[in-house]
């Protein structure tokens, strides 16, 4: 295994939280789709932030979605989820 391969295997399970899919995943990327300009798979992605986030405890450090889609990035703001596009981030 390459060290930078070695190297995000290590961070991505110190830094990341992965979440399978579910019917209330689906469901609420069903609804963001009818609500937003969005590609399916963006809506997914966007709608497993905002369930994960409605299950953090209250004491948990805020989440912030990343995506360096603008379009996914002002549709999260939108549905009030902290959002950065790590392109464009200073």
């Amino acid at each position: 295994m390459s060290f930078l391969l070695k190297s995000y295997a290590i961070h991505s399970q110190e830094e990341y939280l992965l979440v399978a899919y579910s019917e209330p995943i689906l469901d609420k990327a069903g609804s963001l789709v009818a609500r937003h300009p969005l590609r399916a798979l963006d809506a997914v992605q966007l709608a497993g932030a905002l369930y994960l986030r409605e299950k953090l405890p209250p004491n948990a450090p805020s989440l912030t979605f990343l995506s360096a889609d603008d379009r996914l990035v002002t549709v999260a703001l939108q549905e009030h989820l902290q959002a950065v596009n790590p392109e464009k981030a200073s």
